[in-house]
């Protein structure tokens, strides 16, 4: 089992390897469509010679390229004093105004092989014109490293981007609002949370990162980000009669899980469903959504709140335990969250614990992008921290 995670993993940090090949024979391909089916009509029809084109269509081509990155370029420089203009508070520290400039060190390296990779586009093109070994050879050495600067060294200067993100504003705004904090970036939710849950199947892989516990108003909670995926092997022959295998990656859940410790026990497990949430026993058939020991005595359950049953599906093999824990302020708990995040969503409330399953494809909950200042950075950073904390005043607090 954990080699197969293993291999998953692995195999993403090839990503960025394929990317480079990926570009470099669309960019190939583009510019011979070019050469043979678009700039050989002049030249056969108007008997134009074949270095006017060339190097007119490579002239031409530069200077676009170069205005466009230039405009470009002066919009995320507006972008950048609009950031620092926001407040005060920005220009006077010292982790935002270091933000900035790496912000900026990895934009303007994005632009920098923007400048040396797309006139590489009509060079190749005049490769195909000319036949000149020595534009070829050049031409192929622009693209290599035009392709090298634009992924492989803005992948490194991002990730050393969001760790610096991290260090600077998700470990003081977790302290400043929770108790005995702790965070591990690399560690995650693992197979027990899974198999606790009870309703995830086939799940042979599992990983993930930025797993927090600490203390809020005296209750405990966990959260990280979870990928939990089913590989399949699947063997055949190709056309040669050789034997060979291939796997199948199939995504069963994607996202934040919050664990939370619960003031009380629940006699029976409740599952509560948004509608569109996915990838569980509950949303197979009819037919086989008890075909497991553990689902046979569940019911399907309304409230008297149709705005809820219109939202939600609600799972127990205990309706009256159910009613019981569906109190109004568990109920609005329930839409805080719902209203705050707009996403699939998932509770279970079982034994001592509550777990919030939110399934979405998109950044890690800590990372951080450059295509956010490091003020809009804050703002999603705080969303997570809204969520454990107006849950819970929700759920128990309020009165």
């Amino acid at each position: 089992m954990n080699s197969i995670t293993e291999k998953f993993k692995s195999n993403r940090r090839l990503i960025n390897i394929a990317k480079f090949v990926l570009i470099f024979i669309i960019l190939k391909a583009i510019s011979w469509v070019l050469a043979q089916f678009i700039f050989m009509i002049p030249i056969y029809i108007f008997q134009i010679p074949y270095f006017i084109i060339s190097d007119y269509t490579l002239i031409c081509t530069i200077i676009i390229m170069v205005c466009i990155l230039a405009k470009e370029r002066i919009g995320r420089e507006k972008i950048a004093d609009l950031e620092l203009s926001e407040s005060g508070d920005l220009i006077a520290n010292e982790e935002l105004t270091e933000m900035k400039f790496m912000r900026k060190k990895i934009l303007n390296t994005k632009l920098i092989g923007n400048i040396i990779l797309l006139p590489a586009v009509p060079l190749i093109i005049y490769c195909f014109i000319s036949q000149n070994t020595a534009v070829v050879i050049i031409t192929n050495i622009l693209m290599l490293v035009g392709i090298y600067v634009r992924i492989v060294t803005v992948s490194s200067l991002s990730k050393e981007y969001s760790a610096k993100f991290k260090s600077a504003f998700v470990l003081p705004e977790l302290k400043k609002n929770f108790d005995n904090l702790t965070y591990e970036p690399d560690k995650f939710f693992g197979y027990d949370m899974y198999n606790f849950a009870g309703v995830f199947e086939d799940i042979n892989s599992i990983w993930g990162n930025d797993f927090t516990e600490a203390d809020y108003r005296g209750i405990h909670f966990q959260m990280s980000d979870s990928r939990a995926d089913e590989i399949t092997t699947h063997t055949y022959q190709d056309k040669d009669g050789n034997t060979k295998t291939k796997e199948k990656i199939r995504k069963i859940f994607s996202g934040k899980v919050f664990s939370f410790k619960s003031k009380e026990n629940y006699r029976d497990a409740i599952y509560i469903l948004k509608k569109d949430f996915k990838n569980t026993a509950f949303n197979k058939s009819i037919s086989d959504i008890f075909k497991k020991n553990s689902y046979q005595d569940m019911e399907k359950i309304s409230t008297e709140l149709d705005n809820f049953n219109q939202r939600f599906n609600i799972f127990s093999d205990n309706p009256q335990e159910a009613m019981r824990v569906l109190t109004p302020q568990a109920i609005e708990s329930i839409f805080y969250v719902d209203n705050l995040m707009n996403k699939p969503l998932m509770f279970i409330f079982k034994e001592s614990s509550i777990y919030i399953f939110i399934d979405y494809l998109g950044e890690d909950t800590f990372d951080a992008s450059t295509k956010r200042t490091p003020s809009e950075e804050k703002r999603k950073l705080q969303i997570d921290i809204n969520l454990i904390k107006g849950f819970l005043e929700t759920m128990y607090f309020k009165k």
